[in-house]
């Protein structure tokens, strides 16, 4: 039987998780937006693009590390090993979500670190 504690936790999970899909689905759009207005992007290779970086967000949730590979401003490849664990909430606690990079805590390097989204390439 449920008790009203459990239902009332039960309503505000479901608020939030509403509210972090409609932030997901926001930011996601605003990437694919900025992609195709900064970077020359068709609407689908956006669309593409930031499907990646969502589907590689959700992975850091779920994961402890990801590895992950991108291209650096100077032309050259660069693979890192991304978290999003205490460190960087620490380090930066002002920090907020960008459309046009994406941030996180290099695990290798020891800092926070970021890229712009229209330079992700894959994960490992």
């Amino acid at each position: 039987m449920k008790t009203l504690q459990n239902t009332q936790t039960e309503t505000q999970n479901r608020v939030s998780n509403r509210k972090e899909s409609f932030y997901s689905k926001r930011l996601f759009i605003a990437r694919a937006t900025a992609m195709m207005r900064n970077n020359h992007m068709t609407r689908s290779e956006a669309f593409k693009k930031a499907w990646e970086i969502v589907k590689f967000y959700h992975r850091l949730l779920t994961e402890k590390s990801v590895s992950f590979i991108y291209i650096k401003k100077d032309g050259s490849y660069r693979k890192a090993t991304a978290t999003l664990t205490d460190p960087m909430r620490r380090e930066n606690p002002y920090w907020k979500a960008n459309e046009v990079t994406f941030a996180y805590y290099d695990v290798n390097s020891n800092g926070i670190r970021s890229f712009i989204c229209a330079n992700f390439v894959k994960c490992c």
